[in-house]
């Protein structure tokens, strides 16, 4: 796994290169996107984001997984800022907290825990859309990372439908239809297999 990261590292170095400089979408057909305050400076540069299951339903655990370069150590008592905005309602859904609390692997040549060290490595996130605070409907999520002293380490933003299945008979429908779930292995086996 080490090598697999290693070399996606290699391979989307330079598509990350070119999306931070015209503020595009990451490479991964995510809903992510980089802030428009995104600098060059931020400590964790992210050149391919997987999301799986794809979409994300409510009532659901997702896993967001990030490739990309640390430029330095981050230190352990980082924080990650999320807000999001729910149909153009105010106050959003805001919460700050530990960086590591909601990485459930890392996977870097010698580290394999939280906080990531510098280098190239994969970072996977995992979140739950609870049915008890997020109702179905349109989403604006930000979410940022720092370091104790402001140091930045990523900043992406998203815009989702969050919905249930469309067979659940609770299903809102606001969202449109839930096309074919894709799979970040599968779509990475895809890419890797037309390079």
């Amino acid at each position: 796994m080490h090598l697999l990261v290693f070399w996606l590292f290699l391979c989307h170095d330079s598509l990350a290169a070119q999306a931070l400089k015209s503020r595009a979408v990451p490479p991964g057909d995510t809903p992510f996107r980089f802030c428009n305050d995104t600098k060059n400076a931020d400590i964790f540069t992210i050149g391919l984001i997987q999301l799986d299951p794809k979409p994300v339903l409510i009532d659901q655990v997702f896993h967001v997984n990030a490739y990309g370069n640390f430029s330095k150590d981050v230190p352990g008592n980082s924080t990650l800022k999320a807000h999001g905005v729910y149909e153009n309602y105010h106050p959003g859904h805001n919460f700050t907290t530990n960086f590591c609390d909601y990485v459930v692997s890392i996977d870097q040549i010698g580290n394999d825990q939280c906080p990531p060290k510098k280098g190239p490595a994969l970072v996977v996130f995992e979140g739950f859309t609870s049915p008890w605070d997020l109702p179905f409907g349109h989403y604006s999520w930000r979410f940022e990372a720092f370091t104790p002293q402001q140091e930045r380490l990523f900043c992406v933003e998203a815009d989702v439908c969050l919905d249930r299945d469309d067979d659940d008979p609770r299903n809102g429908d606001t969202c449109p239809p839930v096309k074919e779930r894709g799979s970040y292995i599968r779509e990475l086996q895809h890419f890797i297999a037309n390079r």
